[in-house]
């Protein structure tokens, strides 16, 4: 008998399992020629008896639209039907469509016990992303202890973002005791794995010292991994340290991009670059064009940096009244420079603000 007449023959009269089975040979031609149709076929077949993995398979498929129209009403029928017959995966992402896609979730803690199921089952993401979720507290009331047990979960399958959160947890105390070396060897192992937001934060430590031994080239080098996979803190961190040692050339690069990233603290200091003529040509009008843009964005020595241009009229018009504000904003701040200024700017109204000091 043919191989096709025998998967015919399963279609019609075999079990669930089998019409699976045959249903990923014809999806992926391990046994049989490459047809999607017939995937599809022996696949609803399948579901429509209940197999949780089928059930689960057409939900996949009607979301990415390959086989079949791609249509997110019927992908979610399809996975709550699975999730209703115990598949973790779907239980998984069914509840994060409710909670974080659709418009309007009804039932948030209906969701979040369905995400616990998976949870409970050994579901890695659905461990993590509950961590998340108790640590975050927006979905959900905020409760460390919760993210702690769940985050451990995860951490056991060896997922990164999980080892992440519970060395954020472990560096503030949050839901565990506070153990900076413990949190250093989450952060480690999650470094290790490619998370960039761990590679900043064990740069941190070693650059602070906290939980490790003070290594500026350690703190440099992870700085540099998470900079390079997008992360606008840590190219900051780097484009400073990098200032701090005369390198401006590459300081100026990665500056540049993590102001592009929304850092407004390289963006302060890609300002004192040409503030001070650090390896560009020295212009008070760039300076000041970047020190409104980071002290609007609430860097208080910008601020103060700003109102004593202001006040000088140097790469700006002078403006008193406007130092005066920039003085007041940064000393509220708790910029001592800012405090001297701006007694100094009271002191001086006819003389003209020194030019120097």
């Amino acid at each position: 008998m043919r191989v096709s007449k025998i998967a015919d023959l399963v279609l019609e009269r075999g079990d669930p399992v089998s019409q699976f089975r045959i249903g990923t040979m014809y999806e992926f031609g391990t046994v049989y020629r490459k047809s999607m149709r017939r995937a599809v076929k022996f696949y609803r077949r399948a579901a429509e008896t209940g197999y949780s993995q089928a059930t689960f398979r057409m939900a996949i498929l009607h979301r990415t639209g390959k086989g079949v129209p791609k249509d997110l009403e019927a992908s979610r029928g399809y996975m709550l039907r699975a999730a209703e017959a115990g598949d973790t995966r779907a239980q998984f992402l069914s509840a994060v469509d409710s909670l974080f896609i659709c418009d309007e979730c009804e039932d948030p803690e209906a969701q979040v016990a369905m995400m616990a199921k998976a949870a409970r089952s050994g579901n890695a993401d659905a461990q993590t992303t509950l961590g998340r979720i108790y640590f975050d507290g927006d979905v959900v009331e905020q409760d460390f202890d919760t993210a702690a047990k769940y985050l451990a979960m995860a951490a056991k399958s060896g997922d990164p973002d999980a080892h992440y959160l519970l060395g954020m947890m472990h560096m503030e105390g949050l839901g565990v005791e506070s153990d900076q070396d413990g949190a250093c060897g989450f952060f480690m192992s999650a470094s290790l794995a490619g998370h960039p937001g761990a590679q900043y934060e064990l740069a941190r430590c070693y650059e602070e010292g906290r939980g490790v031994e003070r290594e500026i080239i350690t703190a440099l080098t992870f700085y540099k991994m998470a900079a390079e996979s997008g992360d606008p803190d840590a190219q900051g961190s780097l484009g400073r340290i990098l200032m701090e040692n005369g390198e401006y050339r590459r300081a100026r690069v990665w500056l540049k991009r993590a102001m592009k990233g929304g850092d407004s603290v390289a963006t302060h200091n890609l300002a004192t670059m040409y503030l001070r003529g650090y390896g560009v040509r020295k212009s008070h009008r760039k300076a000041a064009k970047l020190l409104s843009i980071s002290a609007g964005e609430g860097v208080a020595q910008s601020m103060n940096d700003l109102g004593t241009l202001y006040a000088r009229g140097i790469g700006v018009r002078k403006d008193r009244d406007r130092a005066r504000s920039l003085f007041q904003s940064a000393a509220e701040l708790g910029v001592e420079a800012a405090k001297e200024n701006l007694e100094m700017l009271e002191t001086t109204e006819n003389e003209g603000f020194p030019k120097k000091g």
